[in-house]
């Protein structure tokens, strides 16, 4: 079959990462009869570009092959005791090859190997100010279900993801602290993420929103940490944590659950929520499971935080205003996103 094209655009706005857009194209049966083609490419202070290529079979469990290759560049914070200190720029290329199969209609797994970059720098993309970065090598495997019935104020469903990644080789330099380069080999990253949905009647809701993490490496630095606060399209590390800043917490591992009580407020897909949110994070200097604190360069602490929220599903887009609530020092901070998420 002749290959079929698509091309589409989407513009959001975040309080965050300012205004985007996003170009993608989309071709069916290029190269391979059955494959899909996609390529996204995002126009915004904080440009990307992201392509993936799948052909799979037919069979039940459907079983393919995928090649994911990405540029992502996104706003960097580092914070000292809940005060911003300094602002910076990401660089993540990365390029993936797995296995994927449909185990149901709902539910996926993937598994491969993985090349990244990551790079801290000085608002340029140039190595020359480079403050750090990260060059591994590595296995990942990821299951995945998503029972939502829509992926923005979902009223019904469960989202469930669970990663783990396991690097056999690599380095981390940090150029700012003129350090020796730091090994990646045999770090271990997993992830989880449990969302649920209860519906209470047609105009309530309640939301259980579970997330944990762990990394553990032979030395930290910052940038191979999990960061807490607001998550990222198309990076795992990065995770919604109600009432912190983007950012605001890099952690060596942590959990969350938080609860969520949305309600319609007009006949139109208008809702307010109100959400409580607890959290366990902990830091290590070196592997976290080695029980590292007998060495005294391990840390751990609670927080909590609360949230209020009005959002809307409009033609253009979800729209989302969060005013939250940081109960361990008393402080506010506020969050507005318009437009899908990319």
């Amino acid at each position: 079959a002749a290959p079929l094209w698509y091309v589409r655009g989407s513009i959001n706005y975040d309080s965050d990462f300012n205004a985007g857009l996003l170009l993608n194209a989309t071709g069916r049966n290029v190269g391979i009869r059955g494959s899909i083609l996609s390529a996204d490419l995002r126009v915004s202070e904080n440009p990307g570009l992201f392509v993936d290529y799948l052909f799979y079979n037919r069979s039940s469990p459907s079983i393919g092959l995928k090649w994911h290759g990405s540029f992502n560049t996104f706003l960097g914070r580092r914070f000292d005791n809940f005060q911003l200190v300094d602002e910076f720029s990401f660089h993540h290329l990365s390029t993936r090859l797995s296995l994927v199969s449909g185990i149901s209609r709902t539910a996926a797994l993937e598994a491969g190997v993985f090349v990244d970059r990551l790079a801290q720098d000085r608002k340029f993309f140039t190595q020359q100010n480079e403050a750090a970065f990260a060059k591994q090598v590595g296995l990942f495997l990821k299951l995945s279900r998503d029972t939502y019935d829509r992926t923005y104020f979902p009223t019904e469903g469960s989202l469930t993801s669970i990663r783990a990644q396991w690097t056999f080789g690599g380095r981390l330099d940090e150029r700012l602290d003129a350090r020796e380069s730091i090994p990646m080999d045999n770090n271990l990253v997993l992830t989880a993420r449990l969302h649920k949905v209860f519906p209470l009647n047609e105009n309530w809701w309640l939301s259980w929103i579970n997330g944990a993490g762990l990394i553990n490496y032979k030395q930290r630095s910052f940038i191979n940490q999990l960061f807490l606060g607001r998550e990222v399209p198309g990076e795992e590390s990065f995770f919604e944590i109600m009432g912190l800043r983007y950012m605001e917490q890099p952690t060596t591992a942590f959990g969350s659950t938080a609860f969520r009580l949305r309600r319609r407020i007009s006949k139109s897909s208008t809702f307010a929520g109100f959400t409580y949110n607890a959290l366990w994070h902990a830091s290590s200097e070196f592997q976290f499971l080695s029980k590292a604190d007998l060495r005294g360069a391990y840390t751990s602490d609670w927080f909590h935080g609360l949230g209020l929220e009005i959002g809307a599903l409009t033609t253009f887009g979800p729209i989302r205003l969060t005013s939250e609530y940081n109960l361990n020092i008393g402080r506010f901070n506020f969050s507005l996103f318009a437009g899908y998420r990319f």
